[in-house]
């Protein structure tokens, strides 16, 4: 039998995966409309050299030439004198199975299960590193239907999560919307929204406000970034706004403060119609709508993450490339003191009253007016680029996406170290999370004295998940 190609596939009333009301400028707008979006699991054939009966309940072999497909016959042709003959044989097939385990695929134990086209199916293996910093940690069970772009926050009430859900880690043709989750603190499922945003939904920001939330969604530059408000339960308030024109890789930086959010957050962006990007930055009210009119901060840039914090009395907005940027809350721009350094990939905390900056292996403490307070400090770390920050208590905690191998070109692990403000180490690196098939756009949260850590992962033999751990120093 042929193995079935499988599709992830959003099934919708109306055109489009979670289709919010679209509108033609910012200035108008429509009420918005939460559609239902399923994704069936996505179970595709994995590679194989040669064709077997899959679906028979037996192990079944098939030979094969290494430098062509061949099978399945025994009376194959000789094979080439460049090439050798081998044997393909089935991991499993149903309840038939090789001696295969969760533990011998390099998690930390689970049930391994096999897929309807014949490949292990890992979705009950364990990815998660016991350790006692690590409080809670696990795979959670909404329905992630291919998540790629990745945002967290965290309140007194609640794990919110959001990611777009259906292009990226499995085609990018497929339609797929924004979902939001929110999560209690033994990290179980409260409640899930359905798909919301434009259906071709590329990449999102998640921003708390004194209201509930915003989310910023961008389509790939196609028609702008959408901006739609939630109310503290997750559900859809009032219209959406289309920021019209080629948006990219929008940032919303929460304005917040003790904990407490003090209105509504900045939004920064790529604009990607002229030869060259420009980054821009534009305040936002709580709903989404306009504050302060955008204010350009880089005509000549290049897009990338863009990552920030709020000081208490201005925005800093760090970009991949190293350029750093200070808005104030009457939305004018400048360069803060810190910019006189690159900080490539920088990640920001603040602590209420200074804040930390991490880019590559260098850590520096900064005042609100964004000065350095000090030196910086060389992290006792390979220089890998971080993939989040956060601040729980008074240590800095810092979570590194890391790759298995010299040549592997796909991060398997999440690491966590603990940091002082003076770069000493005050607890070796672990691994919270070893996923063998992938593990991408990690975010890394703090909540008081804790620190909530969300990842994706999963391979491209399923759906793919979102994973939660719960961390203390």
């Amino acid at each position: 039998m042929v193995r079935p190609l499988a599709l992830a596939l959003c099934w919708v009333a109306v055109a489009g995966c979670g289709q919010s009301v679209r509108h033609e400028s910012a200035e108008t707008a429509a009420p918005p409309v939460g559609l239902a979006c399923e994704t069936p699991a996505y179970d595709p054939a994995p590679p194989v050299p040669c064709f077997t009966a899959c679906g028979n309940g037996t192990l079944d072999s098939c030979d094969y030439c290494s430098a062509q497909i061949q099978g399945p016959s025994a009376s194959l042709p000789p094979c080439r004198s460049s090439t050798l003959r081998a044997t393909f044989t089935e991991p499993c097939d149903g309840a038939a199975q090789d001696a295969s385990t969760c533990a011998s695929l390099g998690f930390f134990g689970g049930a391994l299960g096999c897929s309807a086209v014949c490949s292990y199916d890992t979705r009950r293996c364990d990815v998660c590193a016991p350790d006692a910093h690590t409080l809670a940690c696990r795979q959670t069970e909404v329905a992630a239907g291919a998540p790629s772009s990745l945002a967290l926050t965290v309140t007194d009430e609640a794990i919110v999560v959001a990611w777009v859900s259906g292009p990226g880690m499995l085609n990018a043709s497929v339609p797929g919307g924004a979902r939001l989750a929110r999560f209690a603190d033994d990290l179980s499922l409260i409640d899930q929204s359905s798909c919301f945003g434009p259906a071709n939904a590329h990449s999102l920001s998640l921003a708390r406000t004194g209201s509930g939330f915003l989310v910023a969604i961008d389509d790939l530059g196609a028609t702008g970034i959408t901006l739609q408000a939630l109310d503290p339960t997750g559900r859809l308030v009032g219209p959406s706004r289309l920021l019209a024109g080629t948006g990219m890789a929008p940032a919303l930086i929460e304005r917040v403060s003790g904990g407490t959010s003090l209105g509504g957050p900045l939004l920064a962006w790529f604009e990607t119609a002229a030869r060259q990007p420009v980054l821009k930055a534009e305040l936002l009210a709580e709903d989404g709508s306009e504050a302060t009119p955008p204010e350009i901060l880089n005509d000549q840039s290049v897009v990338g993450a863009l990552q920030g914090v709020f000081t208490g009395s201005l925005f800093l907005v760090g970009a991949s490339d190293g350029e750093l940027h200070a808005i104030a809350l009457d939305g004018a721009s400048s360069r803060p003191a810190l910019a006189a350094q690159s900080w490539p990939g920088p990640g920001f905390a603040w602590t209420g009253s200074e804040g930390r900056l991490v880019s590559t292996s260098k850590l520096v403490r900064f005042d609100a007016s964004g000065a350095p307070l000090g030196a910086p400090v060389t992290l006792p770390e390979p220089p890998w680029a971080p993939g989040a920050i956060a601040l729980a208590g008074d240590d800095s905690l810092i979570a590194f996406a890391t790759q298995s191998g010299a040549v592997s070109t796909v991060s398997t692990r999440v690491r966590v170290g603990r940091f002082a403000t003076d770069g000493t180490t005050l607890t070796e690196p672990i691994d919270v999370v070893v996923d063998p098939t992938r593990v991408a756009a990690v975010k890394l949260s703090s909540h008081g004295s804790k620190a909530v850590l969300a990842w994706v992962g999963g391979s491209s033999t399923y759906e793919g998940s979102i994973g939660l751990a719960s961390l203390v120093p």
